[in-house]
């Protein structure tokens, strides 16, 4: 939309005024419009090439908001005290944001955190610890900064769903836990890294909780790394204890079942109930009683070379009856 009214603004005016690019009322809007214009192009490499299309498109915002400036500012237009009080606003959100970062990592005995990197195949499990514990609910997310995994990483910050997090006694988390799957770029590094702790910074975290506790019935499905959104989920509705609570869970590799483990174990802890564990591979009881509370299952399918490979994971948690 602001190219759009951008692009009516130029015609309109080199009608009227006729075409005189050297002109600098005319250079500056003119360079403001193409600002504008490569931002749009830029949307063609944001999938692949994210951190590129990040840095040039706020580098493009700059030289759109100077062109601009400039361009009012000989024309003595009124339009230079919306420049003024948009651009107040933007250097006030920065600093606010700037401010919440050092108090959300920097103590007085700590100068950000010193995050865990524990790594299985072509995925790894990032444990932080929050130097000012803070509130975290299911659907939350983080940025992370790691300066030390490369030169590149210096300059990116990526965002990742918590995945589990420990609490203090005022039941905030004074640590969490990411869960990372090997792709391009960031992630490759990281993994690929021989380092096992980081220098870390977090900013976050960020979403609004959603209330499943009025229903009786939930429904979770996931595939492969999406376990990590789902975890917290689970752990919340136990709290309410539902009817039911049904996660559909598809594996890329068996080794995925590693992301989980531990965290199920503590899952079930919560409750006095009994636990059954149930697979055609392994069974392992963890506690005794009568009625079960949770029932994992878990399910493979055989591959076209007849050679059985882990697909399908399931968690059924059964209430109270």
């Amino acid at each position: 939309m602001t190219f759009v009214q951008a692009a009516l603004h130029a015609i309109i005016s080199i009608k009227n005024a006729g075409w005189h690019p050297a002109h600098p009322v005319q250079f500056y809007g003119l360079l403001a419009i193409s600002a504008f214009s490569l931002s749009i192009v830029l949307l063609v490499v944001r999938k692949c090439l994210y951190e590129v299309f990040i840095k040039m498109h706020y580098l493009l915002a700059l030289t759109a908001l100077v062109a601009l400036w400039r361009h009012v500012r000989l024309q003595k237009a009124f339009a230079q005290i919306y420049m003024i009080v948009g651009s107040a606003i933007f250097v006030g959100t920065t600093i606010l944001h700037v401010v919440t970062l050092l108090i959300r990592n920097v103590t007085s005995n700590q100068f950000g955190s010193r995050a865990k990197v524990f790594r299985a195949k072509d995925s790894a499990q990032i444990i932080i610890p929050v130097n000012r514990p803070f509130t975290v609910h299911a659907g939350m997310t983080v940025y992370v900064w790691m300066p030390r995994v490369s030169l590149l990483s210096a300059f990116q910050c990526h965002p990742f769903s918590i995945a589990w997090w420990e609490v203090n006694d005022q039941g905030k988390a004074s640590s969490i836990s990411l869960l990372v799957q090997k792709k391009d770029g960031f992630t490759r590094r990281l993994i690929e890294h021989q380092a096992k702790e980081f220098l870390t910074f977090l900013d976050g975290p960020y979403g609004e909780p959603i209330d499943l506790s009025s229903y009786s019935n939930i429904l979770l499905v996931a595939s492969g790394i999406g376990i990590a959104a789902q975890v917290p989920y689970i752990r919340e509705l136990l709290s309410h204890r539902p009817k039911s609570i049904f996660v559909a869970w598809e594996l890329d590799d068996k080794f995925n079942l590693d992301w989980v483990y531990q965290w199920m174990d503590k899952l079930l802890s919560q409750d006095q109930g009994s636990y059954s564990f149930e697979g055609l591979t392994e069974t392992r009881a963890l506690e005794q009683q009568t009625q079960p509370y949770l029932e994992v299952i878990w399910s493979a399918r055989p591959m076209e070379s007849g050679i059985g490979r882990l697909l399908d994971a399931k968690w059924y948690f059964i209430g109270d009856r």
